[in-house]
This record gives C-alpha cells, sequence and structure tokens, in this order.
C-alpha cells in the first residue's frame, strides 16, 4: 500500500468520524413532541429518549379516569421513544 493510499484512507476515516460525531450532536439536540391520546395533552422527549416535559390540557381530564389517563400517557410515551431511537 502506497503513502498516498494510506493518506486517503485516513481521510476517509476522519470524514467519516466527524460526520458520525455532527449526527450524534444534532441527535442528542433533538426533542420529539408526542400528543397523548383523547387531546389530554403532549409529551416530549430528548435526543436519547428521556421523557423531558409533559403537559396535559387539565379541561379534559374532566373526561377521563386515572387508567385512562395512565394508559394514553405510557403509550404517547412509547411512541415518542421509539421516534427518538429511529432517528
Amino acid at each position: 500500500m502506497t503513502h498516498d493510499r494510506i493518506r486517503a484512507l485516513v481521510a476517509e476515516i476522519e470524514a467519516a468520524t466527524e460526520a458520525a460525531r455532527v449526527r450524534a450532536e444534532e441527535r442528542a439536540a433533538a426533542t420529539y413532541t408526542e400528543a397523548i391520546g383523547s387531546g389530554l395533552g403532549t409529551l416530549t422527549v430528548n435526543g436519547q429518549g428521556e421523557l423531558s416535559t409533559v403537559d396535559l390540557d387539565v379541561r379534559a381530564l374532566r373526561y377521563t379516569n386515572e387508567t385512562a389517563l395512565a394508559d394514553a400517557v405510557k403509550t404517547a410515551i412509547q411512541r415518542a421513544e421509539r421516534r427518538a431511537r429511529e432517528i
């Protein structure tokens, strides 16, 4: 293998490494917001899929019970986490 070929390979590796670093930074900075079913509110996860906020619509809460609310929040969290993983 020639020195020129080695330099070219090193340059390719450095470019791929930089591209991966940029993608990782973009992912870390991303947020994903999901609607909580039945208009109950929204929640947000960060790029790692960690829950960061839950915003409930107090007016909509009048029309649900604790079990339905818990199920809706759990489902929305799972959808948001899945979206964060897919990116």
